[in-house]
């Protein structure tokens, strides 16, 4: 099973339907990281080995494609890790149980989460974005 660290935007009760499916999720208000910025949210989510979920695709991409450049740039080894972003849709509170439905399948997929991001939407589904 997998553990998430839920941001500050996507709500806490996504919590629930993603702990009935097996996984550890945590949101960051209950945390006490509210208001703590974006790029400290990777981190900490990095050190404490959570994949991150949120709604703030463009700010975590522009993140994520940073942490891939500068691991490169800087010759890197071992190259820093992130244990994956995953970015979702504003959904409506009836959605959440497809919305952790959709997490749990791409969690148990096989698919890389360590230093990938993925996006999901409802008629695409999920798409990792390139490196």
């Amino acid at each position: 099973m997998a553990a998430f660290l839920i941001d500050e935007h996507v709500t806490p009760r996504l919590r629930e339907p993603l702990s009935q499916r097996g996984h550890s999720a945590f949101h960051v208000r209950a945390l006490g990281l509210a208001g703590v910025r974006d790029a400290s949210i990777l981190l900490i989510a990095a050190g404490r080995g959570l994949i991150l979920v949120t709604e703030n695709h463009q700010d975590f991409l522009t993140l994520h494609e940073a942490w891939q450049a500068w691991t490169r740039a800087w010759r890197l080894s071992p190259a820093p890790v992130h244990s994956g972003i995953l970015t979702i849709p504003q959904l409506p509170v009836a959605r959440l149980d497809e919305t952790a439905a959709a997490i749990a399948q791409l969690v148990g997929s096989g698919r890389p989460f360590a230093n990938a991001l993925h996006r999901w939407s409802i008629s695409r589904g999920w798409q990792l974005h390139p490196v």
